[in-house]
């Protein structure tokens, strides 16, 4: 080979790589634009326009004892408060010691936590279940209401307790209560009384009543068991009733016919259909890049006309929701404990 072909094929390789290296810094850039601009559309992103997002924060769980990494919230012991300005929570897990149960209220613009209602520190053979705590706050947000379980005995009473969420006095300790409890506990809309199962407690006469007649609940209903596809006025609304469902990869399959989550707001209006997938990573979503994913979906519903209102997708799991007291807000907490508030 001569000097002079060897001299052209070193040009020809030096302009293949001048041109080769601005491409894939190109294709680099424009990956990552593409990256940072899809992460922007999410819900609370600098780019999301349409989710009606009000809020995003981290819940400072440190403050609490505990870690967002490990902990977990319980299932119905989660509320907002008027305007969603603070949020109850009840979350619970391991410690150096062996494991924690708080019920705490957050604020939900910072995450910051207000104050600690309850904490209770328990070794890691306790027998009982923070799981079952249930919690709610009051129409004014006052008072919060909560049955914790404890012991791990199912025939001992399981106490129930009413809080000043200002000062976080106890200002009621209510006779106890078994398991359906745990899944049915509010207030009324006027405060005065708390529905904890079938049973109603004036809080200002000390009366019981019930909530049944006949067997039929009482309407309007304070409380119903989640996920709440009764509303107050006892319209019932299922994932399957609605005209057209929200749809999530490995969430959606309508061989348990209900697979979402249905939340009414107080005025039996808003309705929230609520989807979560159950795992963050299989099927598609191995391939997909993780700030592609679409891990729940919530559609935002006229209860009464089952019309849709808007559609709201997001990255990461909700665990659990909640509607502000006077309905104006609803909001969810995710795997990572993220509180995220939306406008209704």
């Amino acid at each position: 080979m001569s000097a002079s072909t060897k001299t052209k094929d070193a040009d020809a390789a030096r302009a293949r790589r001048c041109w080769l290296l601005p491409a894939v810094l190109g294709l680099v850039a424009v990956l990552t634009a593409v990256w940072f601009i899809r992460a922007a559309m999410w819900p609370c992103g600098a780019l999301d326009g349409s989710s009606g997002c009000r809020s995003r924060v981290a819940l400072d769980l440190d403050a609490a004892g505990l870690q967002a990494a490990t902990a977990r919230v319980g299932w119905v012991a989660f509320d907002l408060g008027p305007e969603a300005e603070t949020a109850l929570l009840a979350a619970f897990g391991p410690t150096a010691a062996g494991r924690r149960g708080v019920l705490a209220l957050f604020d939900t613009q910072t995450g910051a936590l207000i104050r600690l209602l309850h904490a209770e520190d328990f070794p890691d053979d306790y027998p009982g279940s923070w799981n079952e705590v249930v919690a709610a706050l009051s129409p004014d947000g006052r008072r919060a209401a909560a049955m914790l379980r404890g012991g791990g005995d199912d025939d001992a009473p399981w106490p129930l307790t009413i809080y000043d969420t200002i000062s976080g006095a106890v200002l009621h300790r209510l006779p106890g209560h078994g398991p359906n409890c745990v899944s049915m506990l509010d207030f009324s809309p006027d405060g005065t009384k708390l529905q904890c199962g079938f049973t109603v407690h004036d809080l200002e006469t000390g009366q019981v009543s019930s909530a049944l007649d006949d067997n039929r609940m009482v309407l309007p209903m304070y409380a119903d068991f989640p996920p709440g596809a009764r509303a107050p006025d006892g319209t019932v609304v299922r994932s399957y009733d609605l005209p057209s469902g929200t749809e999530i990869f490995e969430a959606n399959a309508r061989i348990f016919e209900d697979n979402a989550s249905m939340h009414f707001a107080p005025d039996s209006i808003g309705l929230l259909e609520v989807w979560q997938a159950r795992h963050e990573n299989r099927g598609q979503r191995w391939w997909t890049p993780s700030v592609f994913r679409y891990l729940a979906g919530v559609g935002v519903w006229d209860g009464q006309s089952k019309t849709l209102l808007r559609r709201i997708y997001a990255n990461e799991r909700y665990q659990v929701s909640a509607w502000a007291r006077d309905g104006g807000y609803f909001g969810f907490v995710s795997d990572d404990f993220h509180l995220t508030v939306f406008r209704r």
